[in-house]
């Protein structure tokens, strides 16, 4: 039997973010820190990435090469578009700074 792409992707993506909060958890618990915002890298992964992260509840997101971000962010449906936060994260270069406003919420 052969699993559809989707609930694999899916399957695998949760399986990963439980992973990574298990660890944020224990972390916290070490350092003391009473809250963690998880800001989960999209480079180099499809637009299509974003609805399924969404629905696993994650709403932050980062990306680091501003043309591929903004590609994705472009293609994606409105609702979604709107409901993600976006994070640029890495070095600026100073002709992009005006076009990164635009589109992320937060520079890193």
């Amino acid at each position: 039997m052969q699993v559809d792409s989707y609930s694999q992707a899916r399957e695998t993506l949760e399986r990963n973010l439980t992973f990574i909060q298990e660890k944020v958890k224990k972390a916290q618990e070490r350092g003391g820190q009473k809250s963690v915002l998880l800001v989960v890298v999209t480079k180099r992964n499809s637009f299509r990435v974003f609805p399924l992260l969404l629905e696993l509840g994650i709403e932050h997101f980062g990306e680091s090469y501003f043309q591929d971000a903004v590609e994705k962010i472009k293609q994606l449906p409105e609702e979604v578009r709107q409901q993600g936060k976006w994070h640029f994260i890495g070095h600026l270069q100073r002709n992009k700074a005006r076009k990164v406003v635009n589109y992320f919420h937060w520079i890193h």
